[in-house]
C-alpha cells in the first residue's frame, strides 16, 4: 500500500509491480511517474450502503488502531460527514470519475464490486483486456476459483501476519466478513436509509457512474 510504505521499500519491488492505495487522484497525480500514461490504474467502486456497513465493522474490530467503541448509528454519522479515513465516499468516487473524464490519455479502468460478485469471469476478462494480457481459458478459470470470496477469506486468514491479527478486537481476525450485495438491509433503519438516499440523490445527481445497491436477478452466475 503506497501510503503505508516508505519510498525505499516501494522502489525495491521487482517489476512488474502492483500497488494498492486509498488515495484520491489529486494526491496521486502529484507523482508524474504514476500518471505518465504508462502506468495503468484500476479503481474499484462499491455502493456506499454496503461500504458503510463494512467500514463500521472494520473500524470497530480494529479497536487498537481506531479506538472506536461506538454503535453503528454513531459511525454512520461520521461516514455521512466524511469524518472517516479517506474522507467522504461521495467526494472520493466523484473525484475519480472527473479525473478519468478529464484525462482520457491516462488508462483508468473502473470495476464495480457488484459486477465482480455477479459475473466474476466476465469482469476478470475485461480486466485482462485492459491490462493487455493474452491468457487462455484455463488461466481465467483458475483465477476465478482463487478470487471468489470464500477462497480469498481462507487465504487471508491463514496467511495474515501476527502483527495484523493483534490489531483486532479480542485478537479475532475478521478482515473478510460477508462480501455480499445488499447486507445493508440488515443494518440500516428506515430513517438512516432516507438520510443516505437523500444525500446520494443530491451528491450523485450529475454522475454517470452505475451505482446499484441490490443484486440483479441473475446473481449467482
Amino acid at each position: 500500500m503506497i501510503e503505508a510504505r516508505a519510498d525505499d521499500i516501494l522502489n525495491a519491488q521487482a517489476s512488474p509491480r502492483v500497488f494498492i492505495t486509498h488515495l484520491p487522484p489529486f494526491i496521486l497525480s502529484k507523482s508524474k511517474k504514476l500518471f505518465d500514461g504508462k502506468h495503468k490504474i484500476i479503481y474499484i467502486i462499491r455502493n456506499p450502503k454496503d461500504v458503510a456497513v463494512s467500514y463500521y465493522t472494520q473500524t470497530y474490530n480494529f479497536r487498537s488502531l481506531y479506538g472506536y467503541d461506538g454503535k453503528w448509528s454513531g459511525f454512520l454519522e461520521l461516514f455521512l460527514n466524511g469524518m472517516v479515513d479517506c474522507g467522504s465516499w461521495f467526494d472520493h468516487v466523484l473525484m475519480w470519475e472527473k479525473y478519468k473524464e478529464d484525462h482520457p490519455e491516462i488508462p483508468i479502468h473502473f470495476v464495480y464490486y457488484e459486477d465482480l460478485k455477479e459475473d466474476l469471469m466476465g469482469e476478470i476478462r475485461r480486466l485482462g483486456n485492459f491490462l493487455d494480457e493474452n491468457r487462455d481459458q484455463s488461466f481465467y478459470e483458475q483465477l476465478c476459483k482463487r478470487s471468489v470470496f470464500p477462497a480469498m477469506k481462507k487465504n487471508h486468514d491463514n496467511h495474515a501476519k501476527k502483527e495484523l491479527k493483534q490489531l483486532y478486537r479480542n485478537g479475532d481476525l475478521t478482515m473478510f466478513r460477508k462480501g455480499i450485495i445488499g447486507d445493508w438491509k440488515n443494518v440500516f433503519t428506515v430513517s438512516q436509509l432516507e438520510r443516505l438516499d437523500a444525500m446520494f440523490a443530491h451528491k450523485m445527481k450529475d454522475s454517470k457512474l452505475s451505482i446499484r445497491f441490490e443484486a440483479s436477478k441473475n446473481q449467482g452466475r
